[in-house]
């Protein structure tokens, strides 16, 4: 039982690198020697790394491409402790992200084509805290773009309705401009006849009349 570096170093001892996974074949392959030992229903350390934080960006420790994988449900774990992956034959979707200082079981594979860049060799440790750190950085920016963005968003829809309520209003004024100059004469000598004190009361009547019929036309 190792921790994930602790197994780089027995494979590096070996002039070997830690194990990767390309395809169900290989696969099939390692399970058939576990099983063969009888050592198929353990953790196990595979050489994949995750080289950003809280993003699923696992790479393989020997330079080849990962373009496989067997992932369990709710993995990757894209926080930043679960960076190495583990392995159980007993399981059918059996790839875990995990945290390195975990202890499991040891693989090692030799290969003449492939080499070994862990954090030590072609990517130090020091670069991979500087990915992150720029990660972060870009992650930060992007976050207050978005919240630019949506105050944009949300001026423009109150800028609208504020147009609308001006238009609104607008409409408004001119229905109450428009007038009617016939009814407004009949209104104001209406007026005028019923707030005075006048003997011409037949003549009220027949403008009390008109006005009404006029009132009767226009509503």
């Amino acid at each position: 039982m190792a921790s994930v570096y602790e197994n780089y170093r027995l494979c590096a001892s070996l002039n070997a690198t830690m194990v990767s996974i390309h395809s169900n074949f290989e696969l099939s392959f390692v399970r058939s020697l576990l099983i063969l030992n009888g050592d198929y229903d353990f953790w196990y350390w595979l050489g994949g790394i995750q080289v950003a934080d809280r993003l699923s960006s696992f790479a393989w420790t020997d330079g080849s491409v990962f373009n496989y994988s067997r992932w369990d449900e709710n993995h990757p774990n894209r926080e930043k402790n679960f960076r190495c992956l583990a392995i159980n034959m007993h399981i059918e979707h059996n790839w875990h992200s995990t945290p390195c200082n975990h202890s499991h079981r040891q693989l090692c594979q030799k290969s003449r084509e492939l080499k070994n860049v862990f954090y030590d060799t072609e990517y130090p440790e020091y670069f991979i805290g500087g990915l992150l750190k720029n990660q972060e950085i870009i992650s930060k920016k992007l976050a207050k773009i978005e919240q630019i963005l949506t105050e944009i968003t949300k001026n423009k829809n109150v800028s609208q309705m504020f147009d609308m309520r001006i238009e609104v209003n607008s409409v408004n004024n001119d229905e109450q401009e428009i007038k009617n100059p016939r009814f407004e004469a009949l209104k104001s000598e209406k007026d005028e006849c019923e707030g005075a004190y006048t003997d011409s009361w037949v003549k009220c009547e027949r403008l009390k009349q008109r006005s009404n019929q006029t009132d009767a036309r226009l509503y």
